[in-house]
């Protein structure tokens, strides 16, 4: 099976650096990213969505951006490391524990809904708040897409009755 497509990404990052500016490293040693994902995959909060399962952090050295390595694993290079990206790649974590590893886009609103809740839990409703402005500015999808209500058998009729209407006459008025 293939990736679905990640149509979000470049949409969700421009939210993020408007939300947040731009990366610093907050947490400049590798152990001190590692001591922080522990505490955010180690608190009772974590466990209860997505279970306990500790996340390594890698490096990340000779990569120009983080990234999620596996379900249990993140790599995170020295200029990426601020709590809002290791929070970013922990939503990957999640988001690839919860549906499973690619089966929903990268991006899409199931991994922003996620996001959205860790980034509400760990660094407040302010930021929050701010993330959700940004991607609703940006029309980044963080809400499972909303489905019209099923049509009555009556109300099916009677909406393929007026296409065919339309349909008919739209070929009447046809100069052709």
């Amino acid at each position: 099976m293939s990736r679905p497509r990640d149509t979000q990404r470049s949409k969700l990052y421009a939210a993020e650096r408007r939300a947040f500016g731009r990366s610093t490293a907050e947490l400049p040693a590798v152990a001190d990213v590692q001591a922080y994902v522990d505490k955010v995959v180690g608190a009772a909060w974590w466990i209860a969505r997505w279970g306990f399962d500790p996340v390594r952090v890698a490096d990340g050295r000779g990569s120009s951006s983080a990234r999620c390595i596996s379900t249990t694993g993140i790599a995170m290079p020295v200029d990426m490391r601020s709590k809002w990206v290791v929070l970013h790649e922990l939503a990957h974590v999640a988001t690839q524990r919860q549906y499973g590893w690619n089966v929903v886009p990268w991006h899409g609103w199931e991994f922003c809904d996620n996001y959205l809740a860790i980034v509400r839990h760990y660094l407040g409703a302010d930021a929050a708040d701010r993330l959700r402005a940004e991607m609703r500015a940006g029309r980044v999808r963080y809400t499972k897409p909303r489905q019209g209500r099923p049509l009555t058998p009556e109300q099916r009729a009677a909406a393929v009755a007026r296409l065919a209407a339309y349909r008919a006459n739209a070929a009447s008025k046809d100069p052709s």
